[in-house]
């Protein structure tokens, strides 16, 4: 079971909570800025991927897992294959990026080619 949004320190301005993947979108493109992000519930709703991070970059919307290790009681970012940080938080991984750059992979890239860079700037939630 999961601790409830509030102990995990989830902003209002970037958590939206549990809205479909078309709504979140939306809400992202109504700001429409590259880094314009938010933090939705993952329709998975399993312990191990309970969130989905949403970025907006260059007119597409990346959807990377934030997945949650319960036997080190950490958090981390897409599918593991990359990228070793750990955060003890949700509100920690948001933070984080707002200054480090996060690595946006193109899932319908085979290449690997495309790849960009960048910082969470916009919070798109409320």
């Amino acid at each position: 079971i999961l601790p409830a949004p509030q102990d995990q320190g989830l902003s209002r301005e970037w958590y939206a909570g549990d809205i479909g993947r078309s709504e979140a979108e939306s809400a992202l493109r109504n700001i429409n800025e590259d880094g314009t992000f938010l933090v939705r519930d993952s329709s998975r709703r399993s312990t191990q991927q309970p969130y989905v991070l949403m970025v907006l970059f260059g007119y597409k919307v990346y959807n990377i897992q934030i997945r949650y290790q319960e036997d080190s009681d950490v958090y981390l970012l897409g599918t593991g294959l990359r990228g070793k940080e750990n955060f003890r938080s949700v509100a920690e991984i948001v933070e984080y990026h707002t200054q480090a750059p996060l690595l946006l992979i193109d899932g319908k890239d085979r290449s690997g080619v495309q790849r960009n860079q960048c910082v969470l700037t916009y919070p798109a939630a409320q």
